[in-house]
């Protein structure tokens, strides 16, 4: 996995760069055809106007046929010549002739703005005859702009007219963006997609990655934890399978309390085991019970007398709630305690010196607090401590045995009632846990 993962990552991202690239690639050609669609339809465009602007009667934009078929009389291509014979700029005001370009690019489904201008080439300068607004802008910035020169004269032998339309239509990235609007916008959309796809598959395959590393820890932490109980247990059978033990009942009873000790503790190791996967199953059914919350705190503290006092530890009590009543699984909650105690105990270097406090909040809880001063922890170690299997640690050697289930079953359990945890704590000070419980009002 650690060879194969780098690989995956590799290729995906290959992959996903040159879709990136195609995408880009894709995006241009398509704004170079869409300009050279816009600049096609110009054209045609053009012809129409010029049509109906040189063939028309002017004012009432009267557009007479421009093709002589054989069903016109002499006297309709007669007017149709003359029209075609008078000036545009006489015929037109710049109001009608804008009338005739619009009209053409709804037509020809030109939908941009333009602006126009007549003129006129009779002279030695050309001179504008008729124009829009901002046309002499437009002609000068010929890189945003399209521009298309229409001839305004009729057939050969008659004097030309000497006019020429001008018609400007920008065309800047802008404007061939707009007008693939949607086509952009699916494209970008599905490499999102593509992206967040990509994404997820890397946090898969890193948590996938991380699983099998805490897969791995466990089952060398559950090997070592129950190997070593089974070990003690093999030497004290051995030993009272010596004659001379047998011979001697008072030898018997120690090593028999060391039996009894070591299954105890694989029982315990076992019962941790079999109560994450419940959890894990949601299988976890509490018997909620009213409990005095200092006794069960007593409770527990009681069943730790004989290791506070092979540790020497010092244990201090202040009880200071007075309202104690709970509504909690008594066994869960003893457990759930024992487990902050033992870790007090365990990440204590030398003598353990450990607290136990309760006080009442305004809000209807009491607060059950477990502090100690042992090597505490950094910021970074409290943000993982209740997920599963983690375990503090320095380089790659664990300071304390043990599964990394502990806190993670307080956690459960104290969520499984409907309270709130919290940790202080820092590096050589010590940690303090807080358990914010509801309290239980009699109806």
């Amino acid at each position: 996995m650690k060879r194969l993962f780098p690989i995956i990552v590799i290729l995906i991202t290959i992959s996903l760069l040159g879709i990136i690239y195609i995408q880009t690639s894709w995006i241009k050609n398509a704004a170079l055809i869409k300009k050279e669609e816009m600049r096609q339809k110009l054209v045609e465009a053009t012809d129409a106007i010029r049509n109906q602007l040189v063939h028309s009667s002017g004012s009432g934009l009267t557009v007479l046929s421009a093709h002589h078929d054989e069903d016109s009389s002499p006297w309709q291509m007669l007017a149709n010549r003359f029209n075609s014979q008078i000036p545009v700029s006489e015929k037109f005001t710049a109001d009608e002739i804008s009338a005739v370009i619009h009209q053409v690019f709804e037509q020809k489904g030109l939908h941009t703005p333009y602006e126009f201008a007549v003129i006129s080439n009779l002279g030695m300068f050309p001179s504008y005859l008729i124009r829009s607004p901002h046309i002499l802008q437009t002609i000068q910035d010929t890189l945003n702009n399209i521009q298309c020169l229409i001839q305004l004269s009729d057939a050969p032998g008659f004097l030309p007219t000497g006019e020429t339309l001008v018609i400007t239509v920008p065309v800047t990235q802008v404007s061939i963006v707009r007008s693939m609007g949607w086509m952009i916008a699916g494209a970008v959309l599905f490499t999102f997609i593509i992206i967040a796809a990509f994404a997820l598959t890397v946090y898969a395959l890193l948590r996938q990655k991380k699983i099998s590393e805490i897969k791995s820890d466990l089952i060398n932490n559950i090997s070592h934890e129950l190997k070593t109980p089974l070990t003690n247990i093999n030497l004290a059978m051995a030993t009272i399978c010596n004659e001379k033990v047998l011979a001697d009942p008072e030898k018997i009873k120690p090593i028999a309390n060391v039996i009894l000790e070591e299954s105890r503790r694989m029982e315990q190791h076992i019962e941790s085991v079999l109560e994450s996967s419940a959890l894990d199953r949601h299988e976890l059914k509490l018997n909620l019970q009213p409990h005095d919350a200092h006794a069960l705190i007593q409770k527990t503290l009681n069943g730790f007398a004989l290791q506070f006092q092979s540790r020497k530890a010092e244990v201090h009590t202040y009880l200071q709630a007075t309202r104690t009543t709970i509504l909690a699984d008594e066994n869960h909650f003893i457990h759930m305690l024992s487990n902050l105690i033992d870790n007090a105990l365990k990440y204590s270097k030398e003598i353990p010196v450990i607290t136990i406090q309760t006080r009442n909040t305004s809000k209807n809880q009491i607060i059950i607090s477990v502090s100690d001063k042992g090597v505490g922890m950094n910021k970074q170690t409290q943000r993982h401590i209740f997920e599963k299997f983690y375990r503090a640690h320095s380089g790659n050697i664990h300071n304390v045995k043990g599964f990394g289930l502990g806190l993670s079953y307080v956690k459960s359990i104290v969520d499984a009632h409907g309270w709130k945890i919290k940790v202080e704590s820092a590096p050589g000070k010590g940690s303090r846990f807080d358990i914010l419980c509801s309290l239980h009002t009699q109806e």
